[in-house]
């Protein structure tokens, strides 16, 4: 049978101490990584394209549509519904893996460069309930209300 010295209790209460230590940190980490992340700044809304910097879309009756819930991102780009990721962080965003349904459509010119300036966004802005949407010069590509 052993016998329990003080050290040897000091010695079981350290390693005891810095395991307990170890898994409290492991389940801190692993609880802050969830999928259901928010992204506070820009909120969960339909935005609807009111700008296209690379085309004319006055007289546009089927809009492009945005919506952008934690690190995803749906709409409509004009004909298509498309889906795909996105991160944003501070005033950065990047839109990631966009796919659309193949709809033909009849004139595609603005859903075909809406889905350019998805692949050229870099960062954004919110100001007086608008989304702008900025390449990484800071030129204004696309505005949302």
């Amino acid at each position: 049978m052993t016998k329990w010295s003080f050290c040897n209790l000091l010695e079981v209460a350290d390693r005891l101490f810095k395991t307990l230590l170890f898994a409290a940190t492991i389940i801190f980490f692993v609880s802050c990584q969830c999928d259901d992340v928010k992204n506070p700044d820009i909120p969960t809304k339909e935005w609807r394209l009111t700008y296209l910097s690379s085309a004319e879309i006055g007289q546009v009756t089927n809009r492009p549509i945005l919506e952008i819930e934690g690190q995803k991102v749906h709409g409509f780009g004009g004909c298509n519904r498309y889906f795909g990721g996105v991160n944003i962080a501070r005033d950065t965003i990047d839109f990631l893996q966009i796919a659309s349904t193949k709809m033909a459509c009849f004139d595609d010119i603005v859903e075909s460069k809406y889905f350019a300036m998805l692949e050229k966004a870099a960062k954004y802005r919110l100001e007086n309930d608008k989304l702008m949407i900025l390449d990484t010069n800071n030129t204004l590509l696309a505005t949302f209300e």
